[in-house]
């Protein structure tokens, strides 16, 4: 677990978001392997990014990529996660399974656990910077913020959350996951049983708003102060479609037409 006050004060705070983008996750996974060798190369010390950012937020495949980083992970060790494991994790289901997900979670979650560990939890002290991972709760019809801020609102119910079961909640991309069940403590002793989906099915596939304000507003309790000298931010998205269509064709578009615009 870390805290605001654990950030030395002599320099400005430095926040990293991480686009939602399935796959294409491996378009900011190079730039990050870029920076972190120049970084070393102009410190003259390795160091992993989570000692380099205060804190890292990311939404989906971004979530996967922002809960490494704060795990203590290389870039490159990353990279290894999409290019040596995406053919399983992307092996489809049968046919009539597909009209409901196209993948199976259990490749996904197997990998998810081997990295991040079966019991690290979201407040666990093996995390270390602070962390931002952006989930959808379609029981609720709202979009949740998961933090290790210890200040934060919902820190108390959120703490003892699996973080590998966090992750995999804001990756289930409707269509091409399943979504994923968390039992979140209540207020008052309850359990709740919530489902979630990919926090892009949000207004937040790109969480750098997010970040901002987790970072700088009094309400989610770190309260940094703003300023080019005071906050940095670095924001990696995962490309865009070129694809372009004559006007009068989109009426006449189906579901296979739109597939390719899908998340």
């Amino acid at each position: 677990m870390v805290s605001a006050g654990s950030i030395p004060g002599t320099r400005p705070r430095r926040l990293l978001s991480i686009d939602g983008g399935g796959v294409a996750g491996l378009i900011p996974v190079e730039s990050l392997i870029l920076m972190e060798q120049q970084l070393d190369a102009l410190t003259g010390r390795e160091a992993p990014l989570c000692d380099r950012f205060d804190l890292i937020g990311g939404t989906s495949t971004g979530a996967i990529l922002a809960a490494g980083l704060a795990f203590g992970l290389k870039a490159d060790k990353l990279r290894r996660f999409y290019v040596d494991y995406g053919k399983e994790v992307f092996t489809k289901v049968s046919w009539p399974r597909r009209f409901w997900h196209s993948y199976p979670s259990g490749p996904i979650e197997q990998r998810l656990m081997e990295v991040f560990g079966e019991n690290t939890l979201l407040g666990s002290d093996k995390l270390r910077t602070n962390l931002l991972i952006v989930a959808k709760n379609v029981t609720l019809g709202t979009t949740w913020f998961f933090t290790n801020n210890p200040k934060g609102r919902f820190f108390h119910n959120n703490a003892g959350l699996a973080l590998w079961q966090i992750v995999r909640a804001s990756a289930a991309a409707p269509t091409y996951f399943p979504p994923r069940k968390i039992l979140v403590p209540g207020d008052n002793g309850e359990v709740n049983e919530y489902e979630f989906i990919d926090g892009g099915v949000s207004s937040y596939n790109n969480p750098s708003l997010q970040v901002f304000l987790e970072a700088t507003s009094q309400d989610y309790k770190f309260g940094w102060p703003t300023g080019p000298d005071r906050l940095l931010m670095l924001s990696l998205g995962t490309g865009f479609s070129l694809n372009q269509v004559s006007t009068g064709a989109a009426s006449h578009y189906n579901l296979f037409n739109w597939a390719g615009y899908s998340v």
